[in-house]
């Protein structure tokens, strides 16, 4: 069986390594943030696979520059 292989926005990275997030807990946050940006996941959905309130998760899309107008 073969590992997927996904690609993640280089800002995700840098702010999950900045704040020193513990493997696991990078890895869901930058999946999470890269189904979002890729508008495979609404604002809601994303908010509650991150366990984050919807205030929390717009400050953290906007730090990123993760657009979040149309979703």
């Amino acid at each position: 069986m073969s590992s997927p292989n996904i690609a993640i926005d280089d800002k995700v990275l840098a702010y999950l390594v900045e704040h020193e997030k513990k493997p696991s807990e990078a890895m869901e946050q930058a999946y999470v943030l890269e189904q979002f940006r890729r508008g495979e996941l609404s604002r809601g959905r994303a908010c509650e696979l991150l366990d984050m309130d919807m205030a929390d998760f717009l400050d953290l899309a906007s730090a990123l520059s993760i657009e979040i107008l149309s979703r």
